[in-house]
């Protein structure tokens, strides 16, 4: 069940789960339990709700599974109904793990579920939960959804164990809250950085505009041979978007064609509307015919006339909207039908 559920071949784990029910295993709650775990990973939820309405004995796996499942699936209001009806309404129900807080702390999160989720972190404390690694992430997760900055700070500071994950977590919220000066003090002190850890922190100073110290920053990021995606790029190309760097601009977009990462849309896109901001529209014209460019990509002509639109040149814009129009190129969206709008008006 395991492995079916690992290479998603739903058609040999059906077979398998005819063979447990032929084979009498359905009061095993272990080969239950992985059964669940199957029909999870296929996203077959109302398979692995059916599996557990039929268990006839049920372990904290086999709640966490069904909780799991439904967050998954972003039905969050229903994991929490079935963690509260998990634990009881007495609060005597079946016990719970780190792995139960973890996923319906996300749960609260996502469905601003505040009061459940000081529950659940009371009901943490209890079982003494409050310092697993898994769960002191959820918390952090939880009370920075909520803005309670006072208890981020004290669950961290408390937190015996951190690891990537809690430190960008940390990073992700004091930029949230505009404590930017905060956050190169706690980047500094990570004892481990990623790729996520560095594309928080960039991400972070757009946000707040403070676009001079991306730049920097991203610098380091490989002198520390930290490896790039394309998010990593498509932020750095922004902030110096963002700044009207002509300069920086310039070795930016000569260090994505040196190394070969402009090959998909996105940082295509990214590489079009950073020239563009930096009044380097001859260069972005030059990109958008060359044969190196995906020509058939919505995003990539959405940025070209994005781009015309705000060096002055409301024709161009216009004509190449048209255009992608009549060869079934352009998607629609809020950005490019704004901007159209505000093209047309201006002529009027």
């Amino acid at each position: 069940m395991t492995a079916c559920g690992r290479v998603f071949d739903i058609d040999l784990g059906s077979q398998i789960h005819g063979l447990v029910v032929k084979m009498g295993f359905e009061d095993d709650v272990f080969v239950m339990n992985a059964l669940m775990g199957f029909y999870g990973k296929c996203g077959c939820l109302d398979l692995v709700v059916k599996v557990f309405d039929e268990m006839s004995v049920r372990d904290v796996s086999s709640w966490n599974t069904v909780v799991s499942c439904l967050v998954k699936e972003y039905m969050f209001g229903e994991a929490l109904d079935m963690f509260r009806e998990m634990v009881g309404t007495d609060g005597v129900g079946i016990g719970i793990d780190h792995f139960s807080v973890s996923a319906v702390l996300t749960a609260c999160s996502e469905h601003g579920a505040v009061m459940e989720g000081r529950e659940v972190h009371a009901r943490a404390i209890k079982f003494g939960l409050e310092r697993n690694l898994s769960v002191g992430n959820a918390l952090i997760g939880f009370y920075s959804k909520c803005g309670n900055v006072k208890n981020v700070v004290s669950l961290f500071n408390r937190m015996v164990v951190k690891d990537v994950i809690t430190w960008t977590q940390m990073i992700s919220f004091y930029m949230e809250s505009g404590l930017v000066d905060m956050v190169e003090e706690v980047f500094d002190k990570m004892p481990k950085r990623n790729c996520v850890s560095y594309n928080s922190l960039l991400s972070g100073f757009c946000q707040n505009g403070d676009w001079v110290r991306a730049l920097p920053m991203f610098c380091r990021m490989l002198e520390e041979g930290v490896e790039l995606d394309e998010y990593s790029l498509a932020i750095i190309m922004n902030a110096c978007g963002l700044h009207e760097d002509k300069s920086a601009s310039e070795q930016i977009h000569g260090f994505v064609l040196k190394f070969g990462f402009g090959s998909n849309d996105r940082v295509e896109s990214a590489l079009l509307d950073m020239c563009t901001k930096c009044g380097r529209l001859s260069d972005a014209e030059e990109m958008f015919i060359s044969d190196s460019i995906t020509q058939n990509s919505s995003i990539i002509w959405t940025s070209m006339i994005c781009g015309y639109a705000r060096n002055g040149d409301p024709y161009q814009a216009l004509s190449l909207f048209f255009k992608g129009q009549s060869e079934n190129i352009m998607i629609i969206d809020e950005m490019v039908l704004t901007t159209v709008l505000g093209l047309c008006a201006t002529r009027v």
